[in-house]
């Protein structure tokens, strides 16, 4: 099982998540608007830094966005 802890929507589909996947581990997947890819930006068990890549991750769609 996995629970969708937080979620950025961008442009055109885009979108960045931040996972739990099981008791330990977590990933941040990323949705391109370009390509419709989807891309594992962090997946480990440090909890801080997938926070840390969801945050990066989610203010450069959100700076897409808006410009």
């Amino acid at each position: 099982m996995f629970q969708i802890l937080k979620q950025t929507e961008g442009i055109r589909g885009s979108f960045v998540r931040l996972i739990k996947m099981g008791a330990d581990d977590f990933t941040v997947l990323y949705r391109a608007s370009s390509d419709g890819r989807i891309y594992h930006r962090y997946v480990g068990p440090d909890s801080t830094k997938a926070e840390e890549v969801f945050i990066l991750e989610s203010e450069k769609i959100l700076v897409r966005v808006d410009a």
